[in-house]
């Protein structure tokens, strides 16, 4: 069966879920948890996709490293997955809900990679262009990445606008045919 499908369904069906019982919110921010949690950890992944383990033993270490900081259904939403053999789809769900939930309430991705960390005042700024601009509520995601050099990159439902100085030179070069292994 498609990945894509198998993830949109358990998405989908935890959306509802969530809907139905009032729980959006606490979904919403249980995903966004357990998805920095699950980018950032090869380690756990490795663990619950290891055909070797058992599907209890996986659940059980779940449990201990999620069952007090998140919600109790939401808990049994992963548990399903994993017992199902399907934990391979657990992130596509989780980014798939969160797609799903930000589109509801109206919320525009904004992500900034800058070169420098940014002040309060110029986030604000940012920040307040964009809810302007589409007119609805924004959440940045600031990423540090000192190869730009100087400025930043907003990158907002998928456009990307770039003010690095990495991003200059690079059109600098396109503008004189170079390339860059020139």
């Amino acid at each position: 069966m498609n990945s894509g499908r198998v993830a949109i369904r358990y998405a989908r069906g935890l959306f509802k879920f969530s809907n139905e019982r009032g729980l959006d919110e606490v979904f919403y921010a249980d995903a966004q948890t357990l998805i920095h949690i699950l980018k950032d950890s090869e380690s756990l992944s490795e663990l619950i996709n290891n055909p070797l383990i058992v599907s209890d033993k996986k659940v059980d270490v779940l449990k201990k490293v999620f069952a007090d900081s998140i919600n109790p259904d939401f808990y049994e939403f992963i548990s399903i997955i994993v017992k199902k053999g399907r934990f391979e789809y657990l992130l596509n769900s989780l980014l798939l809900f969160r797609d799903l939930y930000r589109s509801k309430k109206g919320i525009v991705d904004v992500q900034v990679e800058s070169a420098n960390p940014l002040t309060d005042n110029e986030l604000n700024t940012i920040n307040n262009l964009i809810q302007s601009h589409f007119n609805k509520k924004t959440e940045l995601t600031v990423t540090i990445k000192p190869q730009l050099i100087a400025g930043f990159i907003l990158i907002v439902e998928g456009k990307i606008m770039d003010y690095s100085v990495t991003g200059q030179l690079l059109q600098f070069k396109k503008s004189f045919g170079l390339t860059q292994s020139n």
